[in-house]
């Protein structure tokens, strides 16, 4: 960026933490740079657009639908958790920093495992 002199520059939120990272090294950096989130853009059925995707099978993609609605509808990062692990996912973690929720779980057999991540913000 200091290199380039952009205006500005957009990071996708479904990454959420590279964001605030980049955001953080900008400003320390002293960057004219202004970086700017961009919504997560999501499937019909509200997975978050990755190209890991791809990689599902039909059962995993079905499956992996639950992850967004397990971490907005939850009341506590525990019940998330809890609700994923009932549905059939390996949860690497689910918790919640300055009112975002994040999560990352896993899918699949060890021979086809899959992670997803995904995160909403208003979560305490």
């Amino acid at each position: 960026m200091n290199l380039v002199q952009a205006n500005a520059a957009y990071f996708g939120e479904k990454d959420y933490q590279q964001y605030e990272l980049i955001k953080g090294m900008a400003a320390a950096l002293f960057l004219n740079t202004v970086i700017e989130p961009v919504p997560t853009v999501r499937e019909p059925d509200g997975l978050a657009m990755s190209s890991r995707n791809r990689r599902l099978t039909r059962q995993q993609r079905a499956l992996a639908a639950n992850l967004y609605p397990c971490l907005l509808n939850s009341d506590s990062d525990q019940a998330a958790r809890q609700a994923l692990s009932d549905l059939g996912f390996t949860v690497d973690y689910v918790t919640s920093v300055k009112c975002r929720r994040f999560g990352a779980v896993r899918v699949g057999a060890e021979n086809n495992e899959i992670r997803l991540i995904d995160n909403v913000g208003g979560k305490q």
